[in-house]
């Protein structure tokens, strides 16, 4: 942000309304994490997704074939994800 810039905050009346309900939203949060980031169920990705970082950007393709090829079982045989909190 250049200095002097001012930030408007939206109120909650401004605000779009979110196109999903929460408990849609959970859903398909959910399936995205299970089948890992969409891996495993590329359709669960746009069409057009791209993975973006600072030193990599993959469009959905590349970032399946990349991501899926992580064996992070295998390396953290007892990892315990905590994703939904216990």
């Amino acid at each position: 942000m250049a200095p002097g810039s001012v930030v408007r905050y939206v109120t909650d009346e401004e605000a779009p309304v979110f196109p999903l309900k929460m408990d849609k939203l959970m859903e398909l949060s959910k399936e995205l994490i299970e089948t890992r980031f969409g891996t495993t169920k590329p359709e669960l990705l746009a069409d057009e997704f791209e993975f973006r970082f600072p030193i990599v950007e993959l469009n959905k393709e590349r970032f399946v074939e990349a991501f899926s090829s992580f064996k992070l079982d295998d390396a953290f045989p007892d990892m315990i994800n905590d994703y939904y909190g216990r």
